[in-house]
């Protein structure tokens, strides 16, 4: 009788010892593929990581599994093998789960003949799934700047770091088996053509998504193409804080949002790691882009709840637009992928200028706890915006300014203050630029001046034309948007002041950053008749010319040339020769912080038209300003 072999496949040629050596050889064999196979995966991100950081090589290792070999495996080199200290930082950064850095690289070469130690540092990422487990590290050697990389890089690192979590993931997924003829073909890297945490397709899709647009565009010359590229600045601090889970449910959570911007034929696709973009088939011209943009504002607009703390989402924001007439008069037939890539790179370019203009140094918030970071910040912002809905959090001081001559009241100036629920009343300098940099500054801004001018009316509907100057504080982030200009003309016309009794300041920093649609809506403002001034003059770097082409009537010079009058000879010089130009461009002139009476002796002897400060009123409620008003009519 025949007996059928019913073991499993391999068993039988296994249980000779030549055929055993034949079934590890071919396993071997196809071990070493399958890692080929993966290498090839991830040489590109050690290459990118390497790149990122300005290092010399990179190498990317995964953890051993429990019950196995101890020994850590490299899964990829760029730029030669890793050295000892990248196998020390890969255990340490595996065992501990933190992004490190350690100074100098160490080779066994160095070691064993003694030869100075290479220059730069070595930095490691872990690779952390999404249910926390570790399962291996990114390192980087030959770091030129010795210490912790900036924020920026780390965040770009751990943007690669999880590609390569990905791609060893799906690896793990499959197992170390032999491969077959299908192995040999990589795998997309998946921020290429999709996004495994928020389901998005990727650039590649996008880029094609783009090529087709255009090129209908221009065949059917009845609508434009536009994109808009948007990254998250907060998901490295979230990560830091509350963990990668909730950096990851940050990232999908603002995925939804913008897919619910979109419709039709538009697109929202992952561009890697924190940024997105939004791809708009049906858009006309520049105010098409604008509303877009104005819709992905909105949509990141509304706070998020991660870790039981209520956070407002904060954004880079780029747009580029591909004109329907000149892209039926270009090539892009011939080219389309060339058009959708440049497009693509248009709007990316734009949104990486205004990141660089959203960073700047921040205050301290030790009073606040939680230190200064970047949650702590977004927890704020969020506060903002509820004291914005709340009627008892936001209110305005009055400080007036009275003439140096003749002693009236002739200005005021309207002052944000915040009282926090817990930490009691805030000054504007508390939060203002939490304020800017959270983008909360323009509906606040809009609280203020249509506060502040309802307050004016009232003065001036009791003492017309004696009512004094109302000054508001206006932020650059408000300008030209074509938004401020429409919000200083309903509140005059909602609350009955007239324009000349409204004037706008804008410091000395902001002007530098005067763009062509900034200096027309200035000069769209000085046309309606309100007054505009410079404030904090002295602190910028301004030259005149720049100066006399904005609509300006009034200099404010800053407080800290005032309080060196007569105490500091070169603040004395200074703040005399700032009074000189005012008044040698055709400006008022206006001194802050005025606390002595030195001060406003020589302050008329300069020639100086306004003072405030301390010496003359400080702060105060609308009802101090009612009195000021009383005690002018009867004197």
């Amino acid at each position: 009788m025949h007996e059928l072999d019913v073991r499993p496949e391999g068993a039988a040629e296994a249980a000779s010892p030549r055929g055993a050596a034949r079934v590890d050889a071919r396993a071997e064999r196809g071990a070493a593929r399958a890692g080929a196979a993966t290498a090839r995966l991830l040489d590109p991100l050690a290459e990118l990581a390497a790149r990122l950081l300005g290092g010399s090589q990179a190498s990317i290792w995964s953890r051993p599994a429990r019950g196995r070999s101890d020994v850590p495996r490299v899964r990829c080199s760029w730029g030669g093998p890793p050295s000892l200290s990248a196998r020390a930082l890969h255990d340490l950064a595996a065992c501990t789960g933190e992004r490190l850095t350690a100074p100098g690289t160490l080779s066994e070469r160095s070691l064993r003949g003694g030869l100075p130690v290479d220059p730069g540092c070595c930095v490691a990422v872990p690779l952390r799934c999404h249910d926390g487990r570790v399962i291996g590290s990114v390192c980087v050697e030959g770091v030129p700047a010795l210490g912790a990389p900036t924020a920026d890089a780390w965040q770009l690192l751990e943007c690669v770091a999880r590609q390569a979590v990905a791609v060893l993931t799906l690896v793990e997924a499959g197992g170390d088996r032999p491969a077959s003829a299908a192995d040999d073909v990589p795998l997309p890297v998946p921020s290429v053509d999709g996004d495994p945490l928020t389901g998005l397709p990727g650039r590649r899709l996008l880029l094609r998504r783009l090529a087709d647009a255009v090129v209908r565009a221009g065949q059917d010359g009845v609508a434009d193409v536009a994109v808009v590229c948007v990254d998250l600045d907060d998901v490295t601090a979230v990560n830091s804080a509350l963990g990668h889970a909730a950096g990851d449910e940050l990232i999908d959570a603002v995925a939804a949002r913008l897919r619910g911007t979109v419709h039709g034929e538009d697109l929202v696709a992952g561009l890697g790691g924190d940024v997105l973009a939004v791809m708009c088939r049906h858009v006309r011209g520049a105010g098409g882009v604008q509303q877009l943009a104005s819709r992905v504002q909105a949509a990141l607009g509304r706070d998020l709840l991660l870790g039981g703390q209520l956070v407002a989402v904060s954004a880079s924001i780029g747009s580029a637009l591909a004109h329907r007439q000149a892209t039926a008069q270009q090539t892009h037939r011939a080219d389309p992928g060339g058009a959708g890539e440049a497009l693509l790179q248009a709007a990316y370019s734009s949104m990486h200028v205004a990141k660089q203009r959203r960073h700047r140094p921040s205050r301290s918030w030790g009073d606040w706890g939680g230190g200064n970071g970047p949650l702590l910040r977004m927890r704020v912002a969020a506060e903002l915006r509820a004291a914005l809905r709340a009627d008892d959090q936001l209110s305005l001081a009055y400080q007036p300014a009275f003439g140096l001559r003749d002693g009236q009241l002739h200005g005021v100036e309207a002052l944000l203050r915040w009282r926090h629920p817990q930490h009691g009343l805030q000054c504007t300098a508390e939060f203002i630029e939490v304020a800017e940099e959270r983008e909360v500054i323009v509906p606040l801004g809009a609280w203020v001046l249509r506060t502040a001018c309802a307050q004016a009316a009232s003065w001036y509907h009791a003492a017309g034309e004696r009512a004094p100057l109302l000054w508001v504080n206006v932020s650059s982030r408000q300008l030209g948007r074509d938004e401020l200009a429409g919000v200083v003309d309903e509140a005059l016309r909602s609350t009955g002041l007239p324009a000349h009794k409204l004037g706008l300041e804008l410091t000395e920093r902001q002007v530098v950053e005067v763009t062509g649609p900034v200096r027309a809506e200035l000069t769209q403002l000085a046309e309606m008749g309100c007054r505009l001034a410079l404030d904090d003059f002295g602190t910028g770097h301004n030259d005149i010319c720049q100066l006399r082409a904005l609509p300006l009537d009034t200099m404010k010079l800053d407080r800290s040339y005032v309080a060196g009058l007569g105490a500091n000879e070169t603040d004395t010089v200074i703040a005399a020769n700032l009074v000189a130009l005012g008044k040698a461009l055709g400006l008022a002139v206006v001194a802050e912080g005025v606390e002595t009476p030195a001060q406003r002796r020589m302050l008329e002897e300069l020639g100086c038209d306004l003072v405030q400060g301390y010496l003359f009123h400080r702060p105060g409620l609308a009802a101090g300003i009612d009195r000021l008003l009383e005690a002018s009519a009867t004197g």
